[in-house]
C-alpha cells in the first residue's frame, strides 16, 4: 500500500500522465474507496450496516444536489457552467458554443438547413447578424482556418494563411434554423501575414453553435434530486420502523405476566 500511494504522489506531480496509465485509471476509484469507504465504515460502526448507507447516501446526493445548482446557475463569485463541460465518452466542448467548420463540397454544405451555402454569393451579406459581436467573428476566422489546417481536414490550407478580404470580404448568412454563417476565403501568406500566392485560395464555410453549456450540470441536478429524494425517503422509513420495533419490545415487556386462573 505505502508503494502504491508514493505512486499516487509521483501522478499527482508529473506534468501529463497518458489517460491509459494504470496510474491514471486507478486514482478515482482509490479516492473513492478512501474517501467514502472511510466515512461509511465509521458510520457503520455506530449506526448498523443499513442505516449507515442510508445516511451517507442522503448526504452525499445532497452535497451533489448542492453543488450541481452552483454549477448550473452560480453564485457570487461563482460564474454559471462552471461544473462539468461534457458527459462521459463526449469531447469536452461538445455542449459549448464553438463554431463548426465545413467545406463547400461536404455533406453539411447540402443539409436543408445549410443550402445557403450552395447559392455563395447570392444571399449573404457583409453586415454580420446582431448577437455576432467582433470577437467571436476574430473566433471564427482563426478556428475555421485551424481546422483546415489540420490532418482530420486533410489540411486545405496551412498554419500562415490568412483571410483573403482585399480580394474577397467575409460575408455572412443565416441558416434556415436561425443559426450565423460565415464564409472566409483564405489566401497563402509569409511568415509577416503578408499576401505570397494571391492565386492560391481556399473558401471554407462556418456556423456558430450556440451550444447547451447548461445541460451537464442540469443532469447532475436530476440524478442528485432524485438519488436525494429517494435516500431520503428510504432514511425516514428506516427510522419509523426502528421505532415501531422498539415500541413493539417496550409493549411486550410492560405487558403483566399471565397466570392460570385460581392460582
Amino acid at each position: 500500500m505505502p508503494e502504491l500511494l508514493l505512486d499516487l504522489v509521483v501522478l499527482a506531480s508529473d506534468e501529463f500522465v497518458p489517460p491509459d496509465d494504470w496510474r491514471a485509471q486507478i486514482a478515482l476509484p482509490v479516492g473513492i474507496l478512501f474517501l467514502l469507504g472511510g466515512v461509511f465504515m465509521l458510520l457503520r460502526s455506530n449506526l448498523g450496516t443499513r442505516r449507515a448507507y442510508l445516511v451517507q447516501a442522503t448526504s452525499f446526493f445532497g452535497f451533489m444536489l448542492m453543488i450541481s445548482l452552483f454549477w448550473a446557475f452560480g453564485a457570487p463569485g461563482t460564474p454559471p457552467y462552471s461544473g462539468p463541460a461534457n458527459l462521459p465518452g463526449q469531447p469536452l466542448d461538445y455542449y459549448q458554443p464553438k463554431w463548426v467548420e465545413f467545406a463547400p463540397d461536404s455533406l453539411a454544405a447540402e443539409m436543408p438547413a445549410f443550402d445557403v451555402a450552395q447559392d455563395y454569393p447570392d444571399g449573404w451579406s457583409e453586415e454580420p447578424p446582431g448577437d455576432l459581436t467582433e470577437d467571436l467573428i476574430d473566433d471564427g476566422i482563426e478556428d475555421i482556418r485551424n481546422f483546415f489546417a489540420s490532418e482530420e481536414a486533410g489540411e486545405q490550407v496551412g498554419d500562415l494563411w490568412v483571410p483573403n478580404v482585399d480580394e474577397t470580404p467575409i460575408l455572412f448568412a443565416e441558416s434556415d434554423d436561425g443559426r450565423p454563417m460565415m464564409a472566409v476565403e483564405y489566401v497563402e501568406a509569409d511568415a509577416l501575414g503578408e499576401v505570397e500566392d494571391p492565386d492560391n485560395t481556399y473558401l471554407a464555410f462556418g456556423f456558430f453553435d450556440e451550444g447547451f453549456p447548461l445541460f451537464p450540470s442540469l443532469v447532475f441536478i436530476i440524478l442528485s434530486g432524485g438519488g436525494f429524494a429517494l435516500h431520503l425517503a428510504l432514511l425516514g422509513w428506516d427510522e419509523r420502523q426502528e421505532r415501531r420495533e422498539l415500541e413493539e419490545d417496550l409493549g411486550e415487556e410492560a405487558a403483566p405476566e399471565k397466570v392460570p386462573a385460581g392460582v
